[in-house]
């Protein structure tokens, strides 16, 4: 059993991993926290005139609480894009869809 410190650490560690990813790539990226709204994606991405949000989960076991459900279909609402991740396989294939401007 995965104990929530754990998961904790290992999704800042695939937050991360994103975020270097897409600075090598010369996009902009940043780990989110938002005091006045939970539920927030966990990184913003901005590449090439576009915005993405992501929000890192560590398996598919691993589902968006009500709150960022909530959230997130919110952002969607005004026009956002928001994705959910499972883990570092699926990161890096969304991650290779926004670098090639494919999403």
């Amino acid at each position: 059993m995965t104990s929530a410190r754990t998961r904790l650490i290992r999704e800042n560690a695939l937050q991360a991993h994103i975020i270097r990813k897409v600075r090598a790539e010369g996009g902009f990226a940043v780990k989110i926290e938002s005091p006045s709204r939970r539920g927030i994606p966990d990184v913003l991405i901005v590449y090439q005139g576009r915005v993405y949000f992501v929000e890192v989960k560590m398996s598919t076991k691993s589902k968006p609480t009500a709150i960022q459900s909530l959230t997130h279909r919110e952002m969607m609402k005004a026009g956002a894009r928001v994705d959910v991740v499972t883990g570092k396989d699926e990161a890096d294939f969304h991650l290779a869809l926004i670098l090639t401007r494919a999403i």
